[in-house]
C-alpha cells in the first residue's frame, strides 16, 4: 500500500540522533516504483521540488518485517528540510505530497504541527490539493520521536523513535526454541498443524509460519534482550517491533496494569538489552488462530498479528497463503485478530528501558 511512511522533522533531534531529516515513502513489492513521485512544498503553496522514486540517491531497501520496498528521501543526499514550523530558507518545506503520476492520485498530502496548516497546492503535482495537517507531541527543539505510519495500522499517525526503513511487524529470530509439548523446538522448524504451547490457552495448532532472511545492520539489527532480564534464560534475540510481555510491578508502575506487551526496540537500554548487529539475520513468524503468548527460553512474547491493511506489504504469494487460511483479512480495516494484552505504544513503552530486570 503505497504511503508516505515516515516524516523525519526536526533538525534538533537530528542533530542528537545523527540521523538527518528525511521522508520515507513504503510502497508494496507488486507496486511500481516508478509511478510515484514526492513534492515538497513551500508554505505559500508553490511546489520547491519533486523527486521520483526511481532517482539515484534515493536510498532503497526492504523492511524485513513485512517485506514492504522502503524508499527514503534523505538531507544527506538532497537540499530539503522539513523542520517545523515554517523554517526559513528555499530548502526548507512546509508540505509534502505523495502522487500517483500513473493515475495522477494524490495519495498523500501532509504540514506538520504549527505554523502554517492546511496548504493549498499552486503547482506541482499536487495542484489544487489541499494539505492534512498531521500534529506533533512538542515542538522541533525538543522533541525524540518522528511522524510515522506503521503496520500493522498503517492508517493511524504515532509518534516512534526515527527508524528509517522500519514499517512494522513483529518476529524471532532463527534458532530460538519455542515451547512445544513435546518439548523445546527452534521456531525455524516449525510447520503449519505443528502443536505449540501458548500461555493462555495450552496447546495450540500453527496455522502458518513465514521467514526472510535480510542483512542485520542498523535499524533492521535484532534486538538482544539478556539472560536473566523479564524471565529470559538465555539471550534471546528478535526483531526491533517484536512485542514482549511485561508483567508487574514494571507494568503496573508505568502503565497502570498488570500486564503489558511492550515492542522490544522500546526496552533498549545500551546495557541488557541492546542492538546487535549481525552479517544476516533470519526473521520467522508464527500465526495462529487467535492472538496469543508464546514462551521462548523462559521469555514470554507474542505470535503475528496480522490486519488486514498490514497484509498489503507482503510478497504476494505469502499474502495469498495467508489470505486463504483468514479470507477476513482482505476486508478487515485494523487487527483482525483481538489482541491478547493491552499494547503499549513505543514512546510510552521507552519509560521501561532500564526497569525490565
Amino acid at each position: 500500500m503505497a504511503r508516505i511512511s515516515e516524516l523525519h522533522y526536526s533538525n534538533a533531534y537530528a542533530a542528537s540522533s545523527g540521523v538527518s531529516e528525511f521522508l520515507e515513502v513504503a510502497l508494496s513489492p507488486s507496486e511500481d516504483p516508478a509511478d510515484f513521485t514526492v513534492s515538497f512544498y513551500q508554505s505559500n503553496g508553490q511546489v520547491g521540488i519533486e523527486i521520483p522514486l526511481t532517482h539515484p540517491d534515493v536510498q532503497v531497501s526492504v523492511d524485513p518485517d513485512n517485506g514492504e520496498i522502503i524508499y527514503v528521501i534523505s538531507a544527506d543526499d538532497f537540499n530539503i528540510l522539513l523542520t517545523d514550523p515554517d523554517g526559513g530558507g528555499s530548502n526548507n518545506y512546509e508540505a509534502y505530497a505523495l502522487t500517483n503520476i500513473d493515475t495522477s492520485e494524490v495519495i498523500d498530502f501532509y504540514d506538520i504541527g504549527g505554523g502554517t496548516q492546511n496548504i493549498v497546492a499552486v503547482d506541482g503535482l499536487a495542484a489544487g490539493e489541499t494539505s492534512d495537517n498531521l500534529a506533533v507531541l512538542v515542538g522541533p527543539n525538543s522533541t525524540t520521536t518522528t511522524l510515522q505510519f506503521n503496520q500493522p495500522n498503517p492508517d493511524t499517525l504515532v509518534h516512534d523513535v526515527v527508524g528509517p526503513g522500519d514499517t512494522g511487524i513483529a518476529c524471532f529470530t532463527a534458532g530460538t526454541l519455542v515451547d512445544t509439548p513435546s518439548g523445546p523446538r527452534r521456531v525455524e522448524a516449525l510447520r503449519a498443524g505443528d502443536l505449540v504451547l501458548t500461555q493462555d490457552h495450552g496447546p495450540q495448532v500453527l496455522r502458518w509460519s513465514g521467514q526472510t532472511t535480510v542483512r542485520g545492520q542498523g535499524e533492521f539489527a535484532p534486538v538482544r534482550i539478556a539472560q536473566g532480564v523479564l524471565g529470559a534464560e538465555k539471550d534471546i534475540y528478535v526483531s526491533p517491533q517484536h512485542r514482549i510481555l511485561v508483567q508487574g510491578w514494571q507494568a503496573e508502575l508505568v502503565f497502570g496494569a498488570d500486564e503489558v506487551l511492550v515492542p522490544a526496540k522500546a526496552l533498549v537500554d545500551g546495557e541488557q538489552v541492546t542492538r546487535a548487529d549481525c552479517d544476516l539475520v533470519t526473521y520467522v513468524h508464527l500465526l495462529f488462530d487467535d492472538h496469543q503468548l508464546l514462551r521462548t527460553h523462559g521469555l514470554v512474547s507474542e505470535s503475528f498479528l496480522p490486519a488486514g491493511e498490514g497484509m498489503k506489504g507482503w510478497e504476494k504469494d505469502t499474502a495469498e497463503e495467508i489470505y486463504a487460511l483468514f479470507p477476513e483479512l482482505r476486508l478487515c480495516p485494523d487487527a483482525c485478530l483481538t489482541p491478547v494484552r493491552m499494547i503499549a505504544r513505543t514512546r510510552e513503552a521507552a519509560m521501561l528501558a532500564g526497569l525490565a530486570a
